[in-house]
């Protein structure tokens, strides 16, 4: 499960879509559940929790968003989850299927822009989708908007 990696595969339009959803789903997962994997076996150590995830934060100003470290995570998954489902609402009324949009929210949230298409998102251009500029613009907006949050 990574948010990062290379498309080793041509024809990827020929694949089932079950292969196709299920890498768009273990790059979605790669993001935070790294992260959550961390907690759920760092709790099960001795030791204080925040201490380790203290230490790969900035070090200017370290505070805690919540008092539980497991609510936070719990934050971050309903920010990541909100973000996934406003952009595969916007990709849908775009034009784009169901299956479409959901899978590239998947991977465009990660960050790792995977598309199931070998043109990759210019394939909306090229196949004469009406709103493709706007489909390219969503992708790219909700790309770099998460990292952020």
């Amino acid at each position: 499960f990574t948010t990062t990696g290379i498309t080793v595969f041509s024809g990827l339009y020929s694949m089932p879509k079950s292969i196709i959803f299920w890498r768009s789903l273990m790059q979605l997962l790669g993001g935070l559940g790294i992260l959550t994997f961390f907690l759920l076996i760092s709790t099960r150590a001795k030791g204080e929790t925040w201490q380790l995830f203290s230490a790969e934060s900035h070090k200017i100003n370290v505070s805690r968003p919540v008092p539980n470290i497991f609510k936070t995570v719990k934050i971050l998954w309903m920010i990541y989850l909100g973000f996934m489902f406003l952009q595969s609402v916007i990709l849908i009324f775009l034009g784009l299927s169901v299956f479409d949009a959901f899978t590239h929210s998947f991977t465009t949230l990660s960050t790792g822009g995977f598309s199931h298409y070998d043109a990759s998102i210019s394939h909306f251009a090229n196949s004469n989708y009406q709103n493709y500029i706007l489909i390219e613009y969503v992708i790219t907006f909700f790309i770099f908007t998460l990292p952020n949050v």
